[in-house]
């Protein structure tokens, strides 16, 4: 049973990423010896299920365009994805889902970057504080009061960028306006000379499950900040529609 409970693990890990993972990063975020999760790649290979390159493991081809069935977030990345592509080609700036991991750190799901020459990339396999990033900010200020503040009071605030607010006084203010306003904006607070804009998405029981983003250059997001709130916002709500339509 606890080998089947791994294969599951492991399919619905690469179900939710689009990029490669190598051996130490799927060990890492399942909590697995690296001897037991190369043997089960190994075996999922050999079945067809997942494929490995120089660059890492990943999902089939075949299921990474049909989509694999399975996994907490499959759904929503097959409603989410034709949605952020659209939206992606809208506002001409690259397009994020994340959600929360175990461990409260931001985990983005999928992406589609823009197309511009100067544009907002990033790895979908690292971690990010919620705290510090806009899709956190959506998903921690939908958190009840009590398990909000002890996220906020039982972990060192780092310092990310000269931009990031650790101040607990002004984090909750923020987390405050966030709850009220239904979306986040932040400049230069995970990575100086870029800004995003979040809306939450939300699911079946309406607790939101993932938050939308887009990140772009902050001079040239300010400049459309008004209009990329908009669209941000429209695109969150078609994909929540989608979710709690069943």
């Amino acid at each position: 049973m606890k080998s089947a409970l791994r294969v599951l693990d492991l399919l619905e890990l690469f179900s939710s990423t689009s990029t490669e993972l190598k051996l130490s990063e799927v060990a890492r975020q399942l909590n697995m010896p690296k001897s037991s999760t190369f043997a089960l790649l190994n075996t999922l290979i050999s079945r067809g299920y997942v494929e490995d390159s120089p660059a890492g493991y990943r999902l089939a081809e075949r299921y990474r365009i049909s989509g694999w069935v399975g996994g907490p977030y499959a759904r929503l990345l097959r409603v989410a994805h034709p949605i952020m592509v659209e939206l992606s080609g809208l506002i001409r700036e690259s397009v994020f889902i994340g959600a929360l991991n175990g461990r409260n750190m931001v985990q983005y799901l999928d992406k589609v970057i823009s197309d511009e020459p100067l544009r907002y990339d990033a790895d979908l396999s690292k971690e990010r504080y919620a705290y510090a990033t806009t899709i956190g900010q959506v998903l921690l200020a939908d958190w009840p009061q009590e398990q909000l503040e002890q996220y906020l009071t039982s972990q060192p605030l780092t310092q990310v960028t000269p931009k990031t607010e650790i101040d607990l006084v002004r984090l909750r203010e923020q987390l405050a306006r966030v709850r009220e306003l239904g979306y986040a904006e932040l400049s230069d607070t995970h990575k100086l000379g870029v800004s995003g804009i979040s809306a939450p998405i939300r699911g079946e029981s309406n607790r939101v499950v993932a938050g939308l983003c887009t990140f772009g250059p902050t001079q040239r997001m300010m400049e459309s900040w008004d209009s990329h709130r908009t669209q941000v916002l429209r695109a969150a709500g078609r994909i929540s529609a989608s979710l709690q339509a069943g």
